[in-house]
């Protein structure tokens, strides 16, 4: 009985039939053994509810009464099955958002290192994907040996590894840079023409003093130590440091009227569609060309081609030379190396239709280099 009664509640058909005898179609469909619920009735229509199983009768009855009818709802088995299914997978889908949310909170995704060195970042890095840390439960992670490992690499005085959301973050104390030992020679010379400001030997025997006027290759530290009354003691390594101001001059020649290249505006472009490379020549006289090609293989390999020529036309200009010895004078600055203490430029005609630029650099830096 209650199984019966769950499947006429839940398996049933809802049907709306035109009648002005409503009474009379509720009798015939009783007597006819079909149970009716849920009926509503509206002026000359009538809704009411009956079983699957009943449908068929319920429809001949219909007929034979010549009653208009339509079919409101239906629900059987298989639109409950889908129903059920829609909601199953409703309900595995929100268990599975769940169970990556839980997931990926406790999950490592992504690994931060804050540390002025490249090259620490790149050690620390390379060791986290060692251990495997990228995602790993933090639960399986053991912070204190990552911790104590990564400040046993070279540069790191301390650091400490936390986590920060799904983040390993790994922050990094660099510890001060050792200065490099300084370098012994068997010689130190000039390596500039220059005048030299201070001297210090570390190391051997300076040969010159403040106000000295060097040229290039000139000893300036010598490798002989001697005593008080000039006897040669001992021969040793050479170690320290001259500095002296020295000059540096370039001269450039450059025409007083250029010829320079410069586009008019007008252009023509060519496309063209062959079996191999077409060339298409320019309308201009002095162009600029720009030639796309795609190849098609399709049995034959054919090119499809955009050729553009751009005109072009010579003008005869003034050189700037004001600008053009500003220039100059920056290259020059970025060849030698050097900012200068004292920076000039200078420029004449020189009757042949050229200018005569002349650059000057004076600095204080280290004049001598050890051999």
């Amino acid at each position: 009985m209650l199984e019966e009664f769950l499947l006429s509640k839940l398996v049933y058909c809802r049907i709306k039939a035109r009648s002005n005898q409503k009474s009379r179609l509720l009798t015939t469909l009783s007597m006819s053994k079909i149970t009716v619920w849920s009926v509503e009735t509206e002026s000359n229509y009538i809704t009411f509810s009956v079983k699957i199983k009943d449908l068929a009768k319920t429809f001949a009855i219909l007929k034979n009464m010549c009653y208009n009818y339509i079919i409101c709802s239906r629900r059987d088995v298989k639109s409950l099955l889908i129903a059920f299914v829609k909601r199953l997978g409703l309900i595995a889908g929100a268990f599975c958002s769940i169970a990556c949310i839980l997931f990926c909170n406790n999950t490592v995704l992504g690994l931060s290192v804050k540390t002025n060195n490249e090259e620490l970042k790149e050690k620390v890095s390379h060791l986290a994907s060692v251990q495997n840390s990228l995602f790993k439960l933090k639960d399986n992670i053991d912070l204190e040996t990552m911790r104590f490992e990564i400040v046993n690499l070279d540069g790191v005085a301390d650091c400490s590894v936390k986590f920060v959301g799904n983040r390993l973050e790994v922050e990094i104390l660099d510890a001060p840079k050792i200065e490099d030992r300084e370098l012994i020679y068997s010689a130190y010379v000039a390596k500039y023409d220059a005048t030299v400001t201070s001297v210090v030997a570390k190391q051997g025997t300076p040969l010159v003093k403040s106000g000295d006027r060097v040229f290039a290759g000139a000893p300036l530290i010598s490798p002989e130590v001697f005593n008080e009354n000039g006897e040669l003691i001992t021969t040793t390594g050479v170690c320290g440091k001259v500095i002296g101001k020295v000059v540096f001059r370039k001269t450039l020649t450059v025409d007083k009227e250029r010829v320079i290249t410069i586009k008019t505006g007008r252009k023509k472009i060519y496309r063209s569609l062959s079996l191999h490379s077409k060339q298409i020549s320019s309308p201009y006289k002095l162009y600029e060309k720009t030639m796309e090609e795609e190849c098609f293989n399709l049995f034959l390999p054919i090119r499809y081609t955009i050729t553009e020529y751009a005109e072009l036309e010579e003008r005869v200009v003034q050189t700037d030379i004001e600008e053009f010895a500003k220039n100059a004078l920056q290259e020059f600055i970025i060849d030698c190396g050097q900012i200068g203490e004292e920076t000039l430029y200078s420029y004449k005609d020189n009757g042949k239709g050229q200018y005569v630029v002349s650059l000057y650099i004076k600095t204080e830096m280290e004049i001598g280099i050890g051999v």
